[in-house]
């Protein structure tokens, strides 16, 4: 395998630095608040800089030709529903999660993912941050739906 136009084989420094900055890459577009440039830089042999790093990353980008996903609303819900999901477990509720592997789990998921659908035709919800879109969805549905939260304490 060879990331670099010119066809030389890859040292074992080069694989963990491509690691490095692949992994750089995906928290940016994964974490909220993905850690700080320098933490991905400190390879083993402390070889890499920032510099380096950002170089690097440049390059994988463009042979990748700039295709990476950008989340979307559905990948922010699947995200929330998965850590409601953990949260219930731990308040012994599994009869109320979404990914769970029954049917009451699997129409809850999709009626969720219904009125995402049906969010997608209200354009000014494009021009907001998406994180904000699926967790107000997912709070209004968790409310209004299976009244988890009291009405009173939602309007607060």
């Amino acid at each position: 395998m060879a990331l670099r136009k010119e066809k030389t084989p890859l040292k074992e420094q080069n694989i963990q630095e491509i690691a490095a900055t692949c992994l750089y890459i995906a928290s940016k577009i994964e974490e909220i608040y993905p850690p700080a440039l320098e933490y991905f830089a400190k390879t083993p042999e402390e070889s890499m800089t920032n510099e380096g790093l950002v170089n690097l990353e440049r390059e994988i980008i463009q042979i990748l030709q700039f295709e990476l996903s950008v989340p979307t609303t559905n990948n922010w819900l699947n995200i929330y529903a998965a850590d409601f999901d953990r949260f219930l477990s731990k308040m012994y509720l599994h009869s109320l999660q979404f990914r769970a592997s029954n049917e009451q789990s699997f129409n809850m998921y999709s009626e969720l993912f219904m009125y995402l659908d049906a969010t997608q035709l209200i354009i000014e919800l494009f021009e907001q941050d998406l994180r904000l879109v699926a967790l107000g969805l997912m709070k209004w549905y968790i409310v209004n739906k299976h009244g988890l939260i009291s009405k009173s304490k939602s309007k607060e």
